[in-house]
């Protein structure tokens, strides 16, 4: 709103401009309030979708690497630094195919030694302690 000020013989001494208290305050409270909430929830949902991703990623080669070890495939090692979201998981998980890759190993030892032992590699000294009993005095 403006108005002119006068003095008494009704000249113009001065211009009084008056603005409602509303504009000089600026934007609402309550906008400033919901673009904050806006932004806050769209940098969540950014941080979330990345965050998803790179979990799933971790289980999807923990998944895979499973199935491989299930194949037979004792061969498979998932890295286990600080690349992955389970670290801990990937060291045992390294470990544990480790124990089987030497227990397989174990294995494959004692069956060629069962396959190179005869019969009568087992049968010769059961005879021998009853050949024993019998003739000794």
């Amino acid at each position: 709103m403006v108005a002119e000020l006068a003095d008494a013989d009704g000249v113009v001494q001065g211009t009084l401009v008056w603005r409602p208290r509303l504009d000089r305050r600026g934007p609402p409270i309550l906008l400033w309030i919901a673009c904050v909430a806006a932004l806050a929830l769209g940098l969540a949902l950014l941080f979330g979708g990345y965050l998803s991703r790179w979990l799933q990623s971790s289980v999807d080669e923990l998944t895979e690497a499973a199935s491989r070890i299930g194949r037979g495939d004792l061969d498979t090692t998932l890295r286990d630094g600080r690349g992955g979201a389970f670290p801990a998981t990937a060291t045992a998980f390294n470990q544990m195919t480790r124990d089987l890759r030497d227990a397989r190993e174990q294995l494959r030892q004692t069956e060629r030694i069962a396959a190179s032992v005869s019969y009568t590699h087992l049968t010769l000294p059961t005879t021998l302690c009853m050949c024993r009993s019998r003739w000794s005095p």
